[in-house]
């Protein structure tokens, strides 16, 4: 398993490729806003859409996972105590 601490946020690993989010939308077939509410935590994808990111980004999917996974906790977190 990969440590948290060295998981880099996906829209990072977008980044150090150049690539702006209109250009990971074009490569993977995803909205763009769909792809940023993906890489916000807003929404936690099924795995085939992990997958999908994964292998765009040319990333291991275990990273793609808990980068997102890690994401969508602390936004749901966020949330929580804002309530």
């Amino acid at each position: 398993m990969i440590p948290f601490t060295v998981l880099k946020p996906l829209r990072t690993i977008r980044r150090e490729k150049g690539w702006k989010i209109k250009d990971l939308a074009a490569k993977t077939g995803f909205s763009r806003s769909w792809l940023s509410m993906i890489e916000r935590g807003v929404y936690f994808p099924p795995e085939w859409t992990i997958k999908k990111i994964a292998d765009v980004l040319e990333i291991p999917y275990e990273k793609a996972y808990l980068t997102l996974q890690y994401a969508y906790e602390e936004r749901q977190n966020l949330n929580r105590s804002k309530a």
